[in-house]
């Protein structure tokens, strides 16, 4: 987005058309086994009693663990390092190895480890509770109101048709509606958006989305690396 790449060749809300929502899903909040909280609260706890002791790990600045980890510390009065990787691989190696503690990781790769004991699931950012560890509360569910959702989606061109943009956003939602489809998201702790959005609610979910991250990147004065 404009906030965090202000050079960038073009403007998500100006230059492109959103179609459909495909499906949502949440980031688990992971901590080391050995790190003493079972929940949300007891981790907010923590770290305030230890002000810039912790470092927590993102697959890079600007990433979603990045920015909901700043919106965390932002709406606790946190104090912690950011440690940015290249990817999700070395900084799920480095908390399996204690170098770091601490990361919002996504929940496809990093379930195995937690149901192996390998890592601690504490919380899952978004709406909704990950198909594959549904005992695990939302952050919301914990007295902390994050109620925005990682998702995947459609887009056209600014000047595509309104016609072509009904019609396409109709025939996504078709098969989305399949239940023979239904497990290719659950296998990746996924969920068809659901209630599924017209083209212009999704629009107004677009926006509402940039305006959140945005606050977020200029308060926490996040700025690309390249």
């Amino acid at each position: 987005i404009q906030a965090l790449m202000p050079n960038m060749p073009y403007d998500a809300l100006k230059d492109l058309q959103p179609v459909a929502q495909v499906a949502t899903g949440g980031t688990f909040l992971i901590v080391t086994p050995d790190l003493p909280v079972s929940n949300l609260k007891e981790f907010v706890a923590l770290i305030k009693a230890n002000p810039g002791k912790y470092d927590y790990g993102s697959w890079g600045i600007g990433s979603g663990g990045h920015l909901q980890m700043e919106w965390l510390k932002m709406h606790s009065g946190l104090q912690m390092n950011h440690v940015p990787y290249k990817s999700t691989t070395p900084m799920v190696t480095d908390l399996q190895s204690g170098v770091i503690r601490i990361a919002f990781a996504d929940t496809g790769t990093t379930l195995p480890l937690i149901k192996a004991g390998r890592l601690k699931a504490i919380a899952i950012s978004g709406t909704k509770r990950a198909v594959g560890l549904p005992e695990l509360p939302t952050m919301r569910e914990q007295g902390f109101p994050f109620d925005v959702d990682a998702w995947y989606a459609f887009f056209a061109p600014a000047n595509t048709p309104m016609p072509i943009v009904n019609r396409l956003n109709a025939e996504i939602g078709k098969v989305l509606a399949d239940p023979a489809n239904l497990p290719r998201f659950t296998s990746i702790n996924l969920v068809p958006a659901s209630p599924y959005l017209t083209p212009a609610q999704f629009g107004d979910s677009v926006r509402n989305d940039i305006e959140l991250w945005s606050k977020v990147i200029k308060a926490a004065n996040i700025k690309p690396t390249l």
